[in-house]
């Protein structure tokens, strides 16, 4: 289930936030865990209420690599079009756009990766608690 935020009620789901009385509900107590759970719990009943949910489904890639993204796998899709082209006419434009999306694809899979490398080694050296 997927939450629908087009048809969502976000005016109602504010004055509904708005008129819940967070001191008696979440922070009675001295306990941080019981304090979060109730605030979750409580934000969660009220997301509910105002934002319908709807079946969809969902493509989830468990050896996806991490840095592949859509926009890479639509150009892949438009690369093997152009491959498939070449293979059965032997024209010369067709052999010149595969050489563009082969390259194309190339350069923005090295692109993405090196992002993912970088972003990956920046958050590593940041020590915890800073």
């Amino acid at each position: 289930m997927v939450k629908n935020y087009k048809n969502a009620n976000f005016h109602a789901l504010t004055e509904l936030l708005t008129q819940v009385n967070w001191n008696n509900t979440v922070f009675y107590s001295d306990n941080i865990n019981e304090i979060f759970l109730n605030f979750v719990s409580s934000l969660n009943n009220c997301i509910d209420n105002h934002i319908p949910k709807q079946n969809k489904n969902i493509a989830i890639r468990p050896r996806g690599k991490v840095y592949m993204n859509n926009s890479i796998r639509k150009l892949m899709r438009k690369r093997n079009r152009a491959h498939y082209k070449v293979k059965h006419t032997d024209n010369p434009q067709h052999w010149q756009s595969n050489r563009k999306f082969r390259n194309t694809v190339i350069d923005e899979i090295r692109k993405s990766c090196e992002n993912y490398k970088m972003f990956s080694m920046i958050d590593k050296s940041i020590p915890p608690g800073k």
